[in-house]
Parts: C-alpha cells; structure tokens; sequence
C-alpha cells in the first residue's frame, strides 16, 4: 500500500513542476481553436457535411459498435488508449512537437460535430455539451490531453540533450515518470471514460435532443 502511495506522490510532483502549464497551455489551445473553427465552418455547409461523413466512417471502421448501435465499451477503451499512447510517443521525434497536431485534429472533429448539429437542428449545441460530451469527456479529454502533454514533454526534453550535451536531464528518470502517469493515472480514467459513454452518456444524450 506505501508503495502505491508513493508512486501517486511521485506522479503528483512530476505533474505539478513539468507537466501542468503544457496542459493548460494545450487545453486553452484545443478550446480556443475549437471555437475559432465553430464559427468559421458555420457559413460553409458543404465542407462541414464532407468533413462529418469522414469522421463517421472514421468512427464506423474502428468497430466501437456493436451491432444494436450500442457503444462496445471495450473497443472503446482500448481506441482510447491507442490514440493517448500515439500521442505520447509523437513526442520522441524531437524538434516537431507533433503532438500539438493531435490538440488541433481533436478541435477541428469536435468543431465540425457541433457545426453539424446546429445546422440540422437535431439538438441543442450547449445541451449536447452539457449532456453529450462534458460527463465521459471530462475524464477521456483529461487523460487524452495528459498523454498529449507528456508526448510534449518528451519532445521539448529530448530538444534540450540534444542542443545541451549539459542539460544535467535524467532521460531515464524522466521517462519513468511518464509511465508511471501512462499507468496509474492515464489508462484508469480511460476506463472510466469508456464505462460512462457506453452506459450513462446514451441515456443523457436525450436530454439534449
């Protein structure tokens, strides 16, 4: 038990001094960009309805449904947790900060579903958020966008021993930080994240339309 404890003090020390201003500084990125492109893509309709059929079959081809249109929340999971581990990874390219794509390609989805929704008027965008998205994305969003800053950290460290053979950085060290969060804080809200879209959000979601 003193060992677990430790590890969670340990994670807590790692976010709080490397990781949470990228976190808040990719958070504000993904909102701000989300709502720029909301109100861009409102008056270009026919982009907005070849963009959303992209991203349904991009949903349909992943097999997250079952074949009663319920979400298979296993799929879901481990969909999850494919993309968060990718954008970790991203990050051992130093240099290109790819990572920062995964914030932008997330914003412009999400933009062009409420775009869609708003256009055919099947619900209320702020209901749908509300509904929606805010009760499993608080804990997918979290764990996607705290994978996302880890990949950052990543690529800004690797930045700083390549450019300063004196960096003094513990790449070893750092990077057991990181799988500590991956393990222990990542892919238990992604498990929660999947339970709740799969079961609680379906029932919510009427309440938005």
């Amino acid at each position: 038990m003193n060992f677990v404890k430790e590890q969670y003090l340990q994670i807590g020390k790692f976010l709080k001094s490397k990781i949470l201003w990228i976190f808040i500084t990719l958070a504000l990125v993904f909102v701000g960009f989300s709502v720029l492109l909301y109100f861009v893509l409102l008056g270009h309709q026919e982009a907005v309805e070849a963009l959303f059929k992209a991203f349904t079959e991009a949903i349909l081809s992943k097999d997250i449904l079952n074949a009663d249109g319920s979400i298979a929340s296993g799929s879901l999971f481990f969909n999850n947790l494919k993309a968060t581990t990718i954008s970790i990874l991203l990050g051992f390219m130093p240099f290109l900060f790819l990572p920062v794509w995964v914030v932008l390609i997330n914003a412009a989805s999400l933009s062009v579903v409420f775009v869609m929704v708003k256009m055919t008027g099947a619900a209320s965008v702020g209901k749908m958020i509300v509904f929606g998205i805010l009760p499993h994305g608080i804990f997918e969003l979290t764990a996607l966008f705290l994978g996302i800053s880890l990949g950052f950290y990543i690529c800004k460290t690797l930045c700083l021993i390549v450019c300063k053979s004196d960096s003094g950085i513990r790449l070893k060290e750092e990077l057991i930080n990181v799988l500590r969060t991956y393990l222990l804080i990542i892919v238990p809200l992604l498990i929660i994240a999947a339970l709740i879209e799969s079961y609680l959000t379906p029932l919510l979601i009427n309440f938005a339309i």
